[in-house]
């Protein structure tokens, strides 16, 4: 049945045909043909791709994506992913993610600025399911199935039990080693031949893609769970396990509960006889104080990635009746659409060389919460993608973002996170922006003369003197005087053509100010041994002076002794 929604959009958007998403159980089948409409009604911002392994039986897994640029990892622009149906017997978020699609599309084309807001601003990946093979079994019985029946893949393995279990190697190590460090994904490659074909193609995909947020959608209770989901000890429940990130992991996951219509509802009896009622603990629970999930994705995303994950439980039952299934719809569409808002809260930015332009990948941000006096590091590093940009997800507070990358000096920088908005009715607050342009510890000398080169030669209000590079006597009076900054200031105004914000145009001050901040970034330069910044034949002379200083050199200073005229970035 067409609805009226459809054909408004019909009559006024020109679609070739409306979507009619049923309130239904979808097989494979008529799975892939509701992705497939969906693509076709809106080709401009979706694309339909499968990941690297199909399931047991050879079914692809596929992932819908919807972006304002498919197919392309914009610079700034988080990504955010949700995963159903791992468990193959858990099918409302399976039906809830075609649901969602449909009309996020259907809303895009139709001009809600708020869902055309979300779409510009970030880049969703959807997998309706991860386990195709256990749903197929599930459905044989349906609503009438016994509560494990199909929950497994058609090898009989819980895919939410078959990935790398990191856990123990982050709870030895106090949680202090850093994102994709060698020791853990030297354990994660010993396992890839262990893990099934719908596991290892989750992990791919998670190692592929630089995925900020992500919810997993399961079912059998109504609670949104959050990292960590393996106790410490190994007990089976009832051991709050903290993560580092525990305050805005709470945060995430009160996102989701207080804009669904029923996780808070302290009125709602438990779903089972001796259950818990989450209701009474704000809908949502911390994993293992729970029970203990050993080598699931939620804490795998978490400690192998740069993504935080969380649970959904949607429901009581896990295989409702498909009259259900609007109901179900109606209780979490808010919540589902709030959530993924969460994937711009705490800090972003870009990492990059300051002299050359090009991104800096493998970054390490680490985060240290100084809130209201206090002094915290958050012992969870996140590293920078291959585009040189950064996401760390935060709470409300202050805290000082630290940044070091191999061969530059590390920065800092302090920023104020403001309080999200508690539904989308409200605002969306803007994120933190901060970007690093890293200064080298050593500047390549013909990199610099390169790049001085190109910016000098599109310029096209100013004489080309690049052929005199090598002689400073030889150029005009005036550009001699002042040649260092003159150069500096080439670079940073110019860099747009790199992908980056010139620094010129991320700080406040004025361009007199900036030019004295670039004047003291090259002081401290000289007075810190670096070879000189504007010829060659300086650069060798610097040389022949650091021989006759022998072990007496100066130490490289910090960015705070670097740059202390320079205001702090707008946050």
């Amino acid at each position: 049945m067409i609805t009226l929604r459809c054909l408004v959009l019909c009559g006024c958007f020109g679609l070739i045909f409306c979507l009619d998403i049923k309130f239904k159980h979808h097989s494979q089948a008529e799975l892939e043909e509701a992705l497939v409409n969906i693509v076709e009604a809106c080709p401009n911002i979706t694309r339909v791709y499968q990941l690297e392994n199909p399931s047991v039986l050879g079914t692809p897994l596929w992932v819908l994506e919807m972006s304002d640029n498919p197919g392309v990892h914009e610079p700034t622009e988080p990504e955010f992913k949700y995963t159903a149906n791992i468990h193959g017997n858990e099918v409302v978020g399976r039906e809830l993610i075609l649901h969602l699609a449909a009309y996020l599309c259907e809303e895009y084309q139709a001009g809600n600025k708020d869902i055309r807001a979300l779409i510009d601003s970030t880049r969703i990946h959807l997998l309706p399911t991860a386990n195709p093979d256990g749903y197929a079994a599930a459905a044989v019985n349906g609503p009438k199935g016994e509560w494990l029946e199909g929950r497994s893949n058609a090898n009989g393995v819980d895919l939410n039990r078959d990935f790398p279990d990191l856990n123990q190697l982050a709870y030895e190590e106090g949680n202090s080693v850093t994102k994709n460090s060698y020791n853990k994904m030297l354990q994660v490659a010993n396992q890839f031949a262990q893990m099934q074909p719908e596991t290892l193609s989750l992990v791919t995909w998670i190692f592929d893609n630089p995925f900020v947020l992500s919810g997993s959608l399961h079912g059998g209770d109504l609670v949104v769970n959050y990292p960590y989901d393996e106790s410490r000890s190994g007990k089976p429940s009832e051991e709050y396990t903290a993560s580092p990130d525990d305050e805005t992991f709470k945060q995430l996951a009160l996102a989701y509960a207080s804009n669904h219509r029923q996780m808070m509802n302290v009125a709602r009896s438990a779903c089972e006889l001796n259950g818990v009622n989450f209701a009474k603990q704000g809908g949502i629970t911390n994993g293992a104080d729970w029970y203990s999930v050993r080598g699931g994705m939620q804490d795998f995303n978490y400690l192998a990635s740069n993504a935080l994950e969380l649970t959904m439980e949607l429901g009581c039952r896990k295989f409702p009746e498909e009259k259900e299934l609007k109901r179900y719809w109606d209780d979490n569409k808010e919540a589902l659409l709030n959530f993924m808002w969460q994937a711009h809260i705490g800090v972003k930015g870009l990492v990059y060389d300051l002299i050359t332009g090009e991104p800096i990948s493998n970054a390490v941000i680490v985060v240290r919460n100084i809130t209201n006096g206090k002094d915290e590091r958050l012992n969870h590093n996140i590293t920078s993608t291959q585009y040189g940009d950064y996401f760390r997800l935060l709470s409300q507070g202050k805290y000082e973002i630290y940044v070091e990358a191999p061969g530059y000096i590390p920065q800092v920088e302090v920023v104020t996170v403001k309080a999200q908005r508690a539904n989308r009715n409200e605002p969306p607050v803007e994120p933190v922006l901060v970007t690093f342009a890293m200064i080298p510890r050593q500047i390549d000398q013909t990199a610099y003369l390169e790049n001085l080169s190109a910016d000098r030669a599109a310029a096209d209000d100013e004489q080309d003197y690049s052929d005199l590079e090598g002689d400073r006597e030889a150029l005009p009076k005036g550009r001699q005087e002042d040649d260092d900054v003159r150069n500096v200031m080439d670079l940073l105004k110019n860099s747009p053509r790199h992908g980056v914000v010139p620094l010129s145009q991320e700080m406040n001050v004025s361009p007199a100010n900036d030019e004295e901040a670039v004047k003291e970034i090259l002081k401290m330069l000289e007075e810190s041994g670096y070879p000189s910044m504007n010829t060659v034949s300086e650069e060798k002379e610097q040389k022949s002076v650091k021989k006759e200083k022998g072990n007496n050199e100066k130490k490289i200073p910090t960015l705070a002794e670097i740059l202390p005229k320079m205001k702090t970035r707008k946050s």
